[in-house]
C-alpha cells in the first residue's frame, strides 16, 4: 500500500471516530433529557392512598392536601339551604366539581348562573371568579378538585 492510500484511510478512520463520538455524545444527551423528563419524575413520599370521605355535617373537610400530591388539592363541602363556598377564584387552578347530593347554582363574577344538581360534574377553567350557593332546602354536598395549570 502506498502512503496515499495509507492516508486516505486514516482520514476515513478518523472521520468514522468523530462520528461514534457524536453518536455517543447525542445518546448520552437524550439519556440525560429522558431521564429528567415528567414521566421518570419519583418522589417516595406520593403513594397511592384511600380517603375517606367524611359522612358529617362539617361545612368543609379537606381531602387532599400540600403534600398530598403533586398540584391537585380537594375537599368535601356540605352547604345547608341558602350558604355558599365564598366567591373565590381558581387562580391558576383547574377546578372540577362533582355534586353528590342537592342542587345549587354556580354564580360567575359576571353574574352568570349555571344551575346544577345531584350527578352531575362541574368543570371551573383557571383565573375563573364564582360562588357556589345552596338555593334548594336540602342540603348541598359536593367534592372539588383542583389542579395547578401553567397559565
Amino acid at each position: 500500500m502506498n502512503n496515499n492510500h495509507l492516508n486516505k484511510l486514516k482520514d476515513t478512520e478518523k472521520k468514522r471516530n468523530v462520528s461514534y463520538t457524536l453518536i455517543i455524545l447525542m445518546v448520552l444527551l437524550a439519556s440525560i433529557v429522558k431521564a429528567e423528563s415528567p414521566k421518570d419524575y419519583k418522589d417516595d413520599s406520593l403513594k397511592v392512598k384511600i380517603i375517606e370521605i367524611p359522612n358529617d355535617t362539617s361545612v368543609y373537610t379537606p381531602l387532599l392536601s400540600k403534600g398530598d400530591a403533586v398540584s391537585m388539592r380537594s375537599g368535601r363541602l356540605y352547604l345547608l339551604q341558602g350558604e355558599s363556598s365564598g366567591e373565590h377564584s381558581t387562580e391558576s387552578y383547574e377546578e372540577f366539581i362533582i355534586v353528590l347530593k342537592g342542587s345549587g347554582v354556580l354564580i360567575s363574577n359576571d353574574g352568570e348562573q349555571i344551575i346544577f344538581s345531584e350527578g352531575q360534574a362541574i368543570y371551573v377553567p383557571p383565573y375563573y371568579k364564582h360562588n357556589i350557593l345552596n338555593k334548594s332546602h336540602a342540603v348541598l354536598i359536593y367534592i372539588y378538585i383542583v389542579a395547578k395549570t401553567n397559565l
